[in-house]
C-alpha cells in the first residue's frame, strides 16, 4: 500500500488541520492509500518544521512493516505553507536537520513523490514572485534526485503562481517528472472543497497523476 503525509497550511503559524488536514487524509484513504497528517511545530517555527518532516518520513519509512506501506512509496503532499515545507522536504534530505535521535534517522526522509497544493514563498524576494526572471529560494536546492512533482495552482491566487511556474521550471531543468495544472480563478486555501470554481476537479486530475505511477508499481 503506497503512503502519503500530508501538512496542512497556516503561514507556519497555525495548522489548517481539517480541510488541509483531515478531510485530505479521508480522500486518501477512499483510494486506498495511508494517510499521515503531520502536526509540524507552529507558530513561526519553519526550521523545526522541516525538522519534524524529516523526522516524519523517515518514522513512515522505518515503520512501513508495521503499517502495511511500501518503503518506496511514501509521498508528501503540502498545501501553502505546507507545500512549501514539502518543497523544502524534496531538496532536503540528504542530511537531517537536527541531531539524530535513533536508528530512525538513519532511514531516508525523501519523498517519492511530492504533491504541492498553491505553494506558498518558493521565489526569492519579499513579494518580488511577478518579476522575472523567477529565482527559486536558495533553501530549496532543487537536483536530479528531486521527487517527481504535481503541482496546483490558480492565476488569481494571492500567494503568486510565480511559485508554482518556478518549481515546474527548475524541475524540468534537471529532468524531473512534473505535471502542473493552472487555472484561471480558484483563489487561495480551498483544500478539496467544492465551491463552483475551476479549481474543483483538481483531485480527480491528482488521482489520475496518483494512479500512473502507483498502479503500474
Amino acid at each position: 500500500v503506497p503512503a502519503v503525509m500530508i501538512c496542512p497550511g497556516g503561514g507556519y503559524n497555525i495548522l489548517a488541520w481539517t480541510h488541509e488536514g483531515s478531510e485530505i487524509a479521508q480522500w486518501f484513504k477512499n483510494r486506498g492509500i495511508t494517510a499521515f497528517i503531520l502536526k509540524y511545530r507552529v507558530p513561526g517555527q519553519p526550521e523545526a518544521a522541516l525538522c519534524d518532516a524529516q523526522r516524519a518520513i523517515g518514522w513512515i519509512r522505518a515503520n512501513a512493516v508495521n503499517f502495511n506501506v511500501k518503503p518506496d512509496l511514501i509521498g508528501a503532499i503540502g498545501f501553502s505553507a505546507g507545500a512549501n515545507l514539502v518543497a523544502r522536504l524534496s531538496t532536503n534530505w540528504r542530511k537531517r536537520a537536527y541531531e539524530p535521535i535513533d536508528d530512525t534517522d538513519k532511514v531516508s526522509c525523501r519523498p517519492d513523490f511530492a504533491m504541492l497544493i498553491y505553494p506558498w514563498t518558493l521565489v526569492e524576494g519579499e513579494n518580488s514572485e511577478k518579476e522575472l526572471p523567477l529565482k527559486l529560494r536558495q533553501k530549496f536546492p532543487v537536483d536530479a534526485e528531486t521527487p517527481k512533482a504535481f503541482i496546483v495552482q490558480s492565476m488569481d491566487d494571492a500567494a503568486h503562481v510565480e511559485n508554482s511556474l518556478a518549481w515546474c521550471e527548475a524541475l524540468k531543468r534537471v529532468k524531473v517528472p512534473c505535471e502542473m495544472h493552472i487555472f484561471a480563478v480558484g483563489g487561495h486555501g480551498y483544500g478539496m472543497r467544492i465551491r463552483g470554481k475551476p479549481t474543483d476537479t483538481w483531485p480527480v486530475l491528482a488521482e489520475a497523476w496518483l494512479s500512473d505511477f502507483i498502479d503500474a508499481d
